[in-house]
C-alpha cells in the first residue's frame, strides 16, 4: 500500500467517524436526570411541570408501575412529534 492509498483510506476513515458522531455530539439525544411523578397516563410529570411520555423499554415499563411515586429518573430525552420523550436508564425513589 503506498502513501496515497494510506492518507485516502484515513481521509475516508475520519469522515465516517464524523457522519456517525455528529448527530450525538450536537444534540440529536442528551440524558438527564429528572424528579418527578408518573401518571395514569404513561406519562412522567417533572417537578417543574414539564410531561415527558414513557417508552415503553424494559425500564420503562418498571417505572409505569410506580404510579404517584416521587421519583429520580435518568432517561435520553428526544422530542417527537412535538412531545417529550424519555427513554428511561435507570430510576430510584425519592424520600420525602
Amino acid at each position: 500500500m503506498n502513501k496515497k492509498q494510506l492518507i485516502l483510506i484515513n481521509i475516508m476513515a475520519v469522515t465516517i467517524l464524523v457522519a456517525v458522531f455528529t448527530p450525538l455530539v450536537l444534540g440529536g439525544e442528551t440524558e438527564k436526570t429528572i424528579v418527578g411523578v408518573v401518571n395514569n397516563e404513561s406519562y412522567l410529570e417533572a417537578a417543574d411541570g414539564n410531561l415527558f411520555k414513557v417508552v415503553e423499554t424494559e425500564m420503562g415499563v418498571d417505572l409505569l408501575e410506580r404510579v404517584g411515586e416521587k421519583l429520580e429518573v435518568m432517561g435520553v430525552i428526544t422530542e417527537e412529534n412535538g412531545v417529550k420523550v424519555i427513554r428511561v436508564t435507570a430510576f430510584t425513589a425519592v424520600e420525602e
